[in-house]
């Protein structure tokens, strides 16, 4: 993986070691389909992991459908948010923090195609 879990927690990341080995992988399975292979292990990457896993976490825990608990007196209500709504905010981590990457040869991480130059 390009971002250890030592990384991870130095960069904010709240998960605990087995919830990030899987939401991890996940992310970076995300930004290497975005990157068509080009992804880095830049800052931006890294930081761009955290998000995701973030975000891929909370998706993770909206499965159970559960839309409101009460316990001794404690409410909390959790909003219903599609899969389709947290691919997209993924996609748009992912164009935030790599927009301007490139890799080593200079070809930017979201470039998708045709000519890049004459």
């Amino acid at each position: 993986m390009v971002l250890s879990y030592e990384e991870y927690k130095h960069l904010g990341g709240e998960l605990s070691d087995t919830a990030f080995s899987v939401f991890g992988f996940e992310a970076e399975v995300k930004i290497k389909t975005a990157t068509h292979g080009r992804m880095t292990d830049s800052e931006a990457v890294k930081r761009c992991i955290v998000r995701i896993c973030d975000i891929l976490s909370k998706a993770d825990v909206s499965k159970d459908k559960v839309k409101s608990w009460s316990n001794d007196g404690v409410s909390e209500t959790v909003t219903d948010v599609s899969l389709a709504d947290y691919e997209s905010q993924v996609r748009k981590i992912i164009h935030e923090y790599l927009a301007n990457e490139v890799d080593s040869e200079g070809v930017p991480l979201l470039y998708l195609g045709g000519v890049l130059y004459d």
